[in-house]
């Protein structure tokens, strides 16, 4: 722990700073119950000598009405006050310093009864490590002044005899020392568990940041509402949407291309141009499923249902062949993409343990795949099912029929552009 135990602070001024600024704050409620208690003391004082020191009850009176307590009503105001909380310390300690004072005049001066001064200093005393609960180093400096005054009082030539201020002396030094070693663990204590409550909250704050990170990630791979899924239920995610499209695309010709390409240059340019396509994606709202190889896999209306599904995803199919266009420019790179769509329902959801995915399948993604890969460079294909959801509002020629594998015979589309 960065706490030196001679001096009794953080090594750390930051730390040393946050630490006062909260044990003050903490505190000011004992701080405001030990002037109520000071009130209390000097009101029980002022009735002992009424009935004890008639002579003297004005007097005694008049001192403490006037040196303590406007000070310490004054701190009992700025306590009440978190602007001003961090003058309540030195304040406190100043009227502590002159409540002891006060005890040395009138035990000592006043009434001369040395056993009221000692008392009123060791009480001092004990309200200034324990119930007003100034720090430690401010409490002792405070303490020692008036006790050193009234030390140095009893060395002064009076009446008293040698013996009695022997006596004196050693009771005021047998029994502050107890005050002084009390303040001094009491707030190492505090000191401690601030500490130590600073390291737990270091270690939730890492924690947090960990698990923020982790979510972050769960959310690059899986849809947000699949991720609150999993931390609600971490069971099996299956769902059947009656109505979605499926999207593939896929660069033609790319693996014999690259195989002039360094490796890195492969990875950077597929990055670049899926990283271009991933944007897509989210400009249009819809649902990146993955990657296979320089296949790219897009759905619609999953996990969350839309009505316009087939819609947006012809929208993204013509902005990717845009993209593809001004890559290809760029790049001076002479490849194109064959994307293929189709609309119906699917079975959406999550499968693996170590590696989460989120999949989908049924015949309606199968379909999809063979209208890419049945499809020409260049051109969008769709099915009868997926141009019957688009025909208002995009241009769609007919192909005709073809043999799909696995289908058969199938009608198919070509999607030109928005109407």
């Amino acid at each position: 722990m960065k706490l030196d135990p001679l001096r009794l602070s953080f090594r750390d001024l930051d730390l040393e700073t946050e630490f006062r600024h909260t044990y003050d704050y903490e505190n000011r409620r004992f701080n405001q119950v030990g002037i109520l208690l000071s009130y209390l003391t000097w009101v029980v004082m002022i009735v002992f000598t009424y009935f004890n020191f008639p002579q003297n009850f004005l007097k005694v009176t008049v001192v403490i009405a006037l040196a303590l307590f406007p000070i310490f009503t004054f701190v009992m105001l700025i306590t009440s006050s978190p602007r001003y909380i961090k003058y309540y310390q030195v304040l406190t300690a100043v009227a502590n310093g002159i409540a002891g004072f006060v005890f040395i005049y009138v035990g000592y001066f006043v009434l001369d009864k040395n056993i009221i001064a000692i008392s009123g200093i060791i009480a001092a005393t004990f309200f200034a490590f324990l119930i007003l609960r100034l720090r430690f180093r401010i409490a002792l400096f405070t303490t020692l002044l008036y006790v050193a005054a009234y030390q140095l009082t009893l060395l002064m030539p009076t009446g008293h005899k040698t013996g009695d201020i022997a006596l004196l002396s050693a009771i005021l030094w047998l029994i502050e020392p107890i005050s002084i070693v009390s303040g001094y663990i009491l707030e190492r204590s505090s000191r401690q568990i601030f500490y130590q409550n600073k390291v737990i909250e270091q270690q939730k704050q890492q924690i947090l940041a960990e698990q923020q990170k982790t979510e972050s990630l769960l959310c690059d791979v899986l849809p947000e509402t699949i991720v609150e899924r999993l931390k609600d239920s971490p069971q099996y995610i299956a769902d059947l949407f009656l109505s979605a499209s499926v999207l593939f695309a896929d660069i033609v010709n790319f693996t014999s291309i690259s195989e002039r390409w360094l490796p890195e240059d492969t990875v950077k340019i597929l990055n670049e141009l899926f990283s271009l396509f991933d944007e897509l994606v989210d400009k249009h709202g819809l649902e990146k499923i993955k990657t296979i190889g320089d296949a790219y896999m897009v759905a619609s209306g999953v996990p969350i249902p839309r009505e316009d599904h087939a819609k947006s995803v012809a929208g993204l199919a013509m902005d990717m062949l845009a993209v593809v266009e001004i890559f290809r420019t760029k790049y001076k790179i002479p490849f194109n993409i064959r994307i293929g769509i189709n609309s119906g329902p699917v079975v959406a959801g999550v499968i693996g343990k170590k590696r989460f995915l989120y999949d989908l399948w049924g015949d309606t993604v199968n379909t999809a795949s063979r209208m890419e890969s049945h499809g020409l460079p260049g051109k969008i294909q769709v099915t009868k099912e997926t141009y019957e959801l688009i025909q208002d509002e995009y241009l769609v020629e007919e192909r005709g029929s073809i043999c799909i594998k696995g289908k058969g015979e199938m009608t198919t589309y070509w999607l030109v552009k928005p109407k």
